[in-house]
C-alpha cells in the first residue's frame, strides 16, 4: 500500500473484515507516534510559565532535565528567557543526556541565541569526548541560527567540515548549516570554503563538503562561487562528486540558472549512458526551474520517469533502474507550489492511463485485488501532493469529470481524492464551484458510494472553509441508521478533519461510539431500533447472532428473505461449493457480482473508535460531561488500539484550563491507578492532559495529598517537575513542592527567607495528619526540615514576632507526634523560643 495506517493494523485478528476496513481508511491518517502526543498549544499562560521557570531552578538536574524537554516538546523554549548562564551550565553538563537535550531545546533560539551560547555549542560540537547524539544536536542547533550565526562560529563551522573523524552525517549537517546562512555569510567564510573547494587534495574529501555547503547558498551564491561552479560542471575532467554538487548549485538557482548550465544538464539526463553520479542529480537540478520551466525539459523528466530497464535486463541493472526512478519521482515533488500546469496535465494523464489498464495478475480475492490496486496507482498523483502544486483550472475539471465519471475503479477514485481533493481542501485551494459539486455528489443519493464517501471526507478537509450547508450534510448522514455503514464512517472521518468547526450536534452519535466499546461496557441506552442493514451497525448495538443465523439485507423489505449464510470462514470469501457426499446437501447457488455502488464493507465500531476519539476532542472547552466521561472509560478500560487511550487523554486536553476540577481529579486517580494497565506512556499522556489545565481550584489539603504521594517511592524528578507544572497558579504551592517534596537534592539554605518556609510548613502540617505511610512520612520530612533551618540559617536574634509566631504553632504541632524527627524538631523549636526570651 502506497500510505500507512498504523492504529488499524493491530486489528487484523478479525481476518477479512479488518482488511476490509482498512481498505477504507485514507492515507492522510498519521502513523502512530511512539509515544503519547504532546497536546499543542501556542505559548505558557502565565501560570505555566511560573511552574516552568519554578522547576528550572530547583537544584536537582533531574527536574531541570524534564521541565527543558517539556518545553522543547511545546516548542517554548524562545519564549522563557533563560539564562545565558544557566545554557553554558546544561551544555557542559557532565551528563550526556542533559547536554544533548540543551543542545536540542537550543535549536529553537534561533537568532535570538547568544554568542556565548552559540561558542558552548561549538565546544559541544568538537567534543570528541562527547556522545555523537549530543555532538550532532550541537551541529544542528547552530544550523538554524542563519543570519544570527556569528563571524567567530561561523569560521569554527567551515574549519570543522575538515576536520579529521567526523561522522558523514554530522559533517553534511554542518555544510547545510553553512549554506542556509544565505546572504549572510561573511567573505572570509565564502573564501575559506572557496579554497578548501578548489583544493584538490584535501583530506576526507573536505573540498566536497566545502562545495556542497557553498552550493547550497542558493540565489545568495555571489559570481565568483556561480562562476566557479559553472565551470566544475562543464568540465569533463573535473571530480565526478564535484560535478555533481555543481549541478546540485546550478539547481538551486531555480529560474536563474544560466542557459549555458541548464543545455548542458538537459544532455546528461537525455544520455543514459553519462555519468551515473552526474544523471542521478540532474532531474533534481532541472525540477527547480520553476513555472518557466521549458517544455523540452519537461518532455525530459517524464521520458525519464518513463524509463524502464531492457527486457534482458540482470537484477543489478534493474535494481539501478528502480532507484533512479525513485530519485526521479522525488526530483519532481522539488517542482513545489510553481510546478507548470502542463506538467501537472501530464502526470495526471499518467495516471488515468495507468487507472484505465486493468492489472495484469488479478487476485483471487477482491479485497486483496483493490489493495494491490492502490499500491499499482497514485505515483503520479503522489508527486502532485508532495510538491504542493497549484492546480490549474483545466487540472482541476479533468480530476472532477474522472471523480464523479463512472469508469475509474475505487482505488483510482480513492486516489484522486486522497492526493488531490483532499490536500487542496487543506490548504484552503478547492475552489467554491468544486465544493457545490462534492456536496451535491454528497447528498445525491443515486450517486456511486464510494463516490460519496470521498466526498464526505474531502468536505471534511476544508475545515474552517466548510460551509455550513456541508457540515450539515456530514452531520445528517452520521446520525441517519439507514445511511451505510461506510459511508457514515467517512462521514465520521470528515467530522474529525472538521476540527473545531465540527457540529456539536454530532456528541451524542461519538459518545455512543465510546460507550459501546469501552471494556466493560455501559449498560447500553433505551433508544428505537434502527432499521437492519447487511452486517453488523458500527453506529448501533453490537449484537453475536445465533449459528446459522442469516444477515438481514439492508435494502429488501421486511418481509424479503434473506440470502442463505455463507459456509466459509472468511464473510467476504466468495461462496465455495463443499465436496460431494452421498449426505450432502445441494449446494447454495453463488452469489451474484456485487454492484459497485453496493456497501462493499462492514466496519465495527472498534473501527469508528479510532476517529470518535479524537473528533470529541474537537468540541474543546464546550465538550459536554458525558463526553468527558466517556473518554476517561476510555483511558481506563482501552478500547480499540492501545493508542486510542493516548488519544482520549488528548482529547480531553483540548478543553485547555476548562477542563473541569471534578476531570481533573478522576484524572489524578487514574494516574494514581497501580496495575500493568497503566503504564508508563499512559500516565505520561495524563500528565501532559493535567499540564493543559493544572489544578484549580486546588486546597491545601490536596497539595499536601499530592505530597505525600511523592514519598511514596524514592524521589521522582520527572513527578516532581509536573507538580510545579500543575499547580503553578499559586505561588506558595510552589515554594512547598521545593521545600517539602521529596527530593535527593536539597534547595540552598539562603534561597528562601527561613520565615517563609516555617510558615509553610506550619500551614501544610494540619493537613498531612493521616496515618497511612506516605502523609507520616510527609511529616517527618516537615520535622527535619525545620530542624536544618533552625540549626543553619535562623540564627538572628531577637525574633520577630511573626516568626515567635510560627514557632510556638509548630511547637505545637511536632507534639502530637511522637516520632524521632519530630521529638528533635520540637525540642530545637522549644529551645529557640527559650533562647530568644534570654
Amino acid at each position: 500500500m502506497h500510505h500507512t495506517f498504523a492504529p488499524a493494523c493491530c486489528a487484523l485478528r478479525h481476518s477479512a473484515l479488518s482488511l476490509a476496513v482498512l481498505l477504507c481508511m485514507p492515507p492522510a491518517a498519521p502513523a502512530s507516534p511512539p509515544m503519547p502526543r504532546m497536546p499543542p498549544e501556542a505559548k505558557p499562560a502565565a501560570w505555566q510559565r511560573a511552574g516552568i521557570e519554578a522547576a528550572l531552578k530547583d537544584p536537582d538536574s533531574g527536574v531541570q532535565y524534564h521541565a527543558l524537554d517539556y518545553c522543547t516538546r511545546k516548542q517554548w523554549v524562545a519564549q522563557l528567557h533563560i539564562p545565558t548562564a544557566q545554557w553554558r551550565q546544561w551544555l557542559a553538563h557532565s551528563n550526556q543526556e542533559v547536554r544533548g537535550l540543551a543542545a536540542r531545546a537550543a535549536v529553537q533560539l534561533g537568532a535570538q541565541m547568544p554568542p556565548e551560547v552559540q561558542r558552548a555549542l561549538a565546544r559541544l560540537q568538537n567534543d570528541k569526548g562527547a556522545e555523537f547524539s549530543a555532538r550532532r544536536a550541537a551541529t544542528l542547533a547552530l544550523g538554524g541560527l542563519g543570519a544570527g550565526m556569528i563571524p567567530e562560529v561561523q569560521l569554527e563551522m567551515a574549519a570543522f567540515i575538515q576536520s579529521a573523524g567526523i561522522d558523514l552525517e554530522q559533517r553534511m549537517d554542518a555544510c547545510k548549516a553553512l549554506g542556509e546562512l544565505g546572504s549572510f555569510m561573511t567573505p572570509a567564510t565564502q573564501q575559506a570554503l572557496l579554497s578548501l573547494m578548489q583544493h584538490p587534495l584535501a583530506a576526507g574529501g573536505a573540498n566536497g563538503y566545502a562545495a556542497d555547503a557553498l552550493a547550497r547558498l542558493g540565489p545568495h551564491m555571489p559570481p565568483q562561487v556561480r562562476e566557479l561552479m559553472l565551470s566544475t560542471l562543464l568540465d569533463p575532467r573535473a571530480d565526478s562528486l564535484l560535478r555533481s554538487t555543481a549541478a546540485e548549485a546550478m539547481g538551486r538557482l531555480g529560474p536563474q540558472m544560466p542557459a549555458q548550465a541548464q543545455q548542458f544538464l538537459l544532455s546528461v539526463l537525455r544520455d543514459p549512458h553519462s555519468d551515473s553520479n552526474l544523471r542521478y542529480t540532474t532531474p533534481a537540478a532541472l525540477a527547480q526551474l520553476g513555472p518557466q520551466m521549458p517544455p523540452e525539459v519537461q518532455q525530459a523528466l517524464l521520458s525519464v520517469y518513463d524509463e524502464q530497464p531492457p527486457p534482458t535486463a540482470d537484477e543489478d541493472t534493474t535494481n539501478s533502474h528502480f532507484v533512479f526512478h525513485q530519485h526521479v519521482v522525488e526530483s519532481l515533488q522539488q517542482a513545489g507550489p510553481g510546478m507548470p500546469p502542463a506538467l501537472q496535465q501530464r502526470l495526471l494523464e499518467r495516471f488515468l492511463k495507468a487507472a484505465r489498464t486493468p492489472q495484469a495478475q488479478p487476485q483471487p480475492h477482491p479485497y486483496f485485488s483493490a489493495m494491490m490496486e492502490r499500491s499499482r496507482l497514485g505515483a503520479e498523483l503522489s508527486i502532485l501532493e508532495h510538491a504542493g502544486a497549484h492546480a490549474s483550472p483545466d487540472f482541476l475539471h479533468t480530476v472532477l469529470d474522472e471523480f464523479l465519471g463512472p469508469t475509474l475503479s475505487n482505488a483510482a477514485r480513492e486516489s484522486l481524492a486522497w492526493h488531490v481533493l483532499q490536500p487542496l481542501a487543506r490548504r484552503g485551494e478547492l475552489p467554491p464551484e468544486v465544493q457545490q459539486t462534492l456536496l451535491a455528489c454528497l447528498q445525491d443519493e443515486k450517486a456511486r458510494l464510494e463516490t460519496r464517501r470521498q466526498a464526505a471526507h474531502t468536505l471534511g478537509c476544508l475545515g474552517a472553509d466548510a460551509s455550513p450547508e456541508a457540515r450539515q450534510a456530514l452531520l445528517a448522514i452520521v446520525q441517519d441508521p439507514k445511511q451505510k455503514p461506510t459511508l457514515r464512517y467517512h462521514a465520521l472521518l470528515g467530522m474529525q478533519a472538521l476540527g473545531a468547526h465540527m457540529p456539536p450536534e454530532v456528541a451524542p452519535v461519538l459518545v455512543g461510539i465510546l460507550q459501546r466499546n469501552t471494556n466493560p461496557p455501559s449498560p447500553p441506552k433505551t433508544e428505537p431500533a434502527p432499521l437492519p442493514f447487511t452486517g453488523p451497525d458500527p453506529f448501533g448495538e453490537i449484537t453475536t447472532p445465533s449459528p446459522g443465523t442469516p444477515p438481514a439485507s439492508s435494502t429488501a423489505p421486511p418481509t424479503t428473505p434473506a440470502p442463505p449464510p455463507s459456509t466459509g470462514l472468511d464473510p467476504f470469501a466468495p461462496e465455495t461449493t463443499p465436496p460431494s457426499t452421498s449426505t450432502a446437501p445441494a449446494p447454495a447457488p453463488p452469489a451474484p457480482a456485487a454492484s459497485p455502488d453496493a456497501d462493499d464493507v462492514n466496519t465495527a465500531d472498534e473501527f469508528s473508535i479510532e476517529v470518535a476519539v479524537p473528533a470529541l476532542g474537537n468540541l474543546g472547552p464546550k465538550m459536554p460531561a458525558e463526553a468527558q466521561t466517556a473518554l476517561l472509560g476510555v483511558i481506563q478500560h482501552g478500547a480499540g488500539p492501545y493508542q486510542t487511550r493516548w488519544d482520549a487523554a488528548l482529547a480531553l486536553a483540548r478543553m485547555g484550563g476548562k477542563l473541569p476540577p471534578q476531570t481533573q481529579q478522576r484524572l489524578l486517580a487514574l494516574l494514581n491507578t497501580p496495575g500493568p494497565r497503566m503504564d508508563y506512556a499512559l500516565r505520561l499522556a495524563i500528565r501532559r492532559t493535567l499540564g493543559v489545565s493544572g489544578f484549580h481550584p486546588i486546597t491545601d489539603t490536596q497539595v499536601a495529598d499530592l505530597l505525600a504521594k511523592t514519598y511514596e517511592t524514592g524521589p521522582d524528578s520527572e513527578e516532581r517537575f509536573y507538580l510545579y507544572l500543575w499547580l503553578g497558579r499559586t505561588p506558595e504551592h510552589l515554594q512547598a513542592v521545593r521545600w517539602l517534596g521529596h527530593t535527593d537534592t536539597d534547595p540552598p539554605p539562603g534561597d528562601t527567607p527561613p520565615q517563609e518556609v516555617l510558615s509553610l510548613i506550619s500551614r501544610f502540617w494540619p493537613h498531612s495528619t493521616g496515618s497511612d505511610a506516605a502523609h507520616t512520612a510527609l511529616r517527618h520530612a516537615m520535622a527535619r526540615r525545620t530542624s536544618q533551618l533552625l540549626t543553619t540559617s535562623l540564627k538572628t536574634r531577637p525574633l520577630d514576632e511573626p516568626t515567635r509566631k510560627v514557632l510556638r504553632t509548630l511547637s505545637t504541632h511536632f507534639a502530637t507526634d511522637t516520632a524521632p524527627d519530630c521529638a528533635t524538631a520540637l525540642k530545637q523549636v522549644q529551645t529557640a523560643l527559650v533562647d530568644d526570651v534570654k
